[in-house]
């Protein structure tokens, strides 16, 4: 056979770089099966000239030597076809030696840190994908613009203190006597926001006028307080989401004569 005497000459070493010396008679004749299948019939044998061909480049990486078809089966395009070629053509003239126990041991050794360093792997990627953990807070992101621009910084606590009177009005209409320690909170934050010096646009009074504009809670029945149906409210993105962080961007847009935003120029802002 071709490749058993191209590798008895000593010539396949040459410019072939395997991890492990004993798959080179393999890799030659994985190499020689790819040539006479495009020679005979390139279009017919295309695809398992794409596995010969993958299988091929897969022995390079092999750190132990290739044995049995348990082993050839493990191989990137190697399938049924191919391990069944060369068990028939290739291994039938020239057995490769039986794996010793060392082999054996070392083997195992090597694939059960590769399985382990796998579960590692995903289980990171598993814990990147968690719902609810985001990347950056877009808070965060308008505090620090805030704190850069002094305009950004009066405009961003002007639309906070707007947010913070729409929400606290109708809330405080809804809610009962008894629970006016709810509105008092409302109240403060609102005015703690009023405070802050819009040159510093300092990120507490940002987290209090969010707070305040954030609607009060209801119970299971309803509005707070009452079984009637719920008062009709203006929309309000709740403070931390997205949408709240895309309505504070385009409102200090629209205050400091910005034409328009782009999609990509309102998610940078974000």
């Amino acid at each position: 056979m071709r490749a058993y005497q191209y590798v008895d000459s000593g010539r396949g070493a040459a410019g072939i770089k395997l991890k492990c010396p004993g798959n080179l008679l393999l890799h030659q004749f994985l190499h020689e099966l790819h040539a006479d299948m495009r020679a005979m019939d390139a279009e017919r044998y295309k695809n398992t000239m794409l596995n010969v061909n993958r299988a091929k480049h897969d022995v390079l990486n092999q750190p132990f030597r290739l044995c049995s078809k348990a082993h050839l089966m493990k191989l990137k395009g190697c399938g049924e076809v191919v391990a069944n070629v060369i068990e028939h053509n290739l291994w039938r003239r020239y057995p490769p030696d039986p794996e010793d126990e060392e082999e054996a041991a070392l083997r195992q050794q090597a694939e059960r840190a590769a399985q382990e360093e796998k579960r590692a792997d995903a289980a990171a990627k598993r814990a990147q994908k968690q719902p609810g953990v985001a990347e950056h807070d877009p808070l965060e992101e308008i505090a620090r613009i805030l704190r850069r621009d002094p305009t950004a910084a009066a405009l961003g606590a002007e639309v906070l203190r707007q947010a913070a009177a729409s929400q606290a009005a109708p809330a405080a209409a809804a809610a009962p006597k008894k629970r006016a320690g709810a509105g008092s909170k409302k109240r403060t934050a609102a005015a703690a926001a009023d405070d802050v010096p819009g040159s510093q646009g300092d990120a507490a009074a940002a987290a209090a006028a969010a707070a305040a504009a954030a609607p009060a809670k209801r119970g299971r029945g309803g509005a707070a307080g009452s079984g009637s149906s719920k008062a009709k409210q203006e929309y309000m993105p709740r403070a931390g989401t997205a949408n709240y962080a895309f309505m504070v961007a385009m409102y200090l847009a629209h205050r400091t004569g910005s034409p328009h935003m782009t999609k990509e120029t309102l998610i940078a802002f974000c």
